[in-house]
């Protein structure tokens, strides 16, 4: 199946009618993302992406973080001061809800530098909503006892939302240690720092690491594949090679290749 795929791509023979065929779970995945990821297939192929908790490439990433953007917006929009306050903040955090529970599905498996990224912007939210609870404006005409009441209120009304946005920062410093490039992560924090929740870290890796493998790290890895289709060094270094090549179709096909594997593991 892998040869077929790859004779069809250097055919340029690529297109969204061949997902009728059966293929198997990973190259269906890695079809449905390509084809989504150069704007093929239309929405279907898009709500497809949404609704997955794998990263299947390129194209599941700009899925899953529009999803993200859009529910964050949606969320923030709904302030919840003044009349009717009670029902806007219970759907303020049915939003929220939804944004965390969308969230926590995209970190399922994908990289450290995505969850990262989400866990950021989801501690993000979090805090915000925190501090608009906080900044909750109280009547002129309350008291001092009675305004000071409405304010320790206020402030317990926004503690688990503070605990949630701690709980989100950790995950996100926690993911952030598993990249190894120290250059990488160092402009990811900084892009994090200023809320920039873009999706331009894909492309952190340095020149000097992005140079591709040798023909010989190559051909071996595709003869220990073709012994153990399951032999993961040989998946990553595949992976690395058309990833520094500049040919992210195939890179996003192995590391689906190796995601699927790791799921395989755990079940």
């Amino acid at each position: 199946e892998d040869l077929i795929l790859k004779t069809l791509q250097d055919a340029e023979l690529l297109q969204p009618a061949l997902l009728k065929l059966a293929w198997s779970k990973t190259s269906r995945d890695y079809l449905v993302d390509l084809f989504a990821s150069h704007n093929q297939g239309g929405p279907a192929l898009q709500t497809t992406l949404v609704k997955s908790c794998t990263d299947t490439g390129p194209g599941w990433r700009a899925a899953a973080f529009a999803e993200l953007s859009k529910l964050d917006t949606k969320q923030r929009q709904i302030h919840f001061a003044g009349k009717g306050s009670k029902h806007k903040f219970e759907m303020r955090v049915a939003g929220l809800k939804a944004l965390s529970e969308r969230g926590n599905c995209y970190l399922q498996n994908t990289s450290a530098e995505v969850r990262a990224v989400m866990a950021s912007m989801m501690a993000k939210s979090e805090r915000d909503l925190a501090a608009e609870i906080k900044a909750t404006p109280i009547p002129d005409e309350v008291d001092a006892e009675g305004k000071a009441s409405l304010e320790k209120a206020l402030l317990e009304m926004a503690q688990p939302f503070v605990e949630k946005g701690e709980e989100f920062t950790k995950l996100a410093a926690a993911q952030m240690e598993k990249i190894e490039d120290v250059s990488a992560r160092d402009a990811l924090k900084q892009k994090l720092a200023n809320n920039d929740f873009s999706l331009g870290f894909t492309s952190v890796k340095t020149a000097k690491s992005s140079q591709p493998q040798s023909a010989d790290v190559l051909n071996a890895a595709i003869r220990e594949l073709h012994q153990n289709p399951n032999q993961k060094s040989s998946l990553t270094h595949l992976k690395a090679y058309y990833e520094a090549s500049g040919n992210t179709r195939l890179a996003a096909y192995f590391q689906g290749r190796l995601l699927q594997l790791g799921e395989e593991t755990t079940q």
